[in-house]
C-alpha cells in the first residue's frame, strides 16, 4: 500500500467506527442471542436467490469480514434510496 491506500484506510476506518457502522458482529450476537428481543426490532426475509449470487455474497461476506445480513441491509437500503430518487424525479408517488 502506498500513503494514499493507507490515508484512505485510515479515514475510512475512522468514520465506520464513529459514525457507528464497525459495531455490526455485535448486533449480529445479540440477535443470535436473544431471538425473543430479535422478534422485538427485525424481521427475517427469506428469499432464493440465483445460486451464484449467494455464492459471491459468501465470497464477499468472507473477503470484506461482514455478515451477509450486514450485506443484505446495506444492498436494501442502497436501493431503497434509489427507488425514492426514482419516485421523486418523475412525481410517481401514488395520490392519496
Amino acid at each position: 500500500m502506498n500513503s494514499r491506500d493507507s490515508l484512505i484506510f485510515a479515514a475510512l476506518k475512522f468514520k465506520r467506527l464513529h459514525q457507528g457502522t464497525g459495531n455490526q458482529h455485535l448486533v449480529d450476537q445479540f440477535l443470535d442471542a436473544a431471538p425473543e428481543k430479535a422478534d422485538e426490532i427485525t424481521r427475517n426475509v427469506c428469499a432464493r436467490i440465483p445460486l451464484p449470487m449467494f455464492e459471491e455474497l459468501e465470497n464477499m461476506s468472507s473477503l470484506l469480514d461482514m455478515s451477509k445480513r450486514e450485506i443484505i441491509t446495506l444492498a436494501l437500503s442502497d436501493f431503497f434510496n434509489q427507488a425514492k430518487a426514482t419516485f421523486d424525479e418523475f412525481d410517481a408517488y401514488p395520490e392519496a
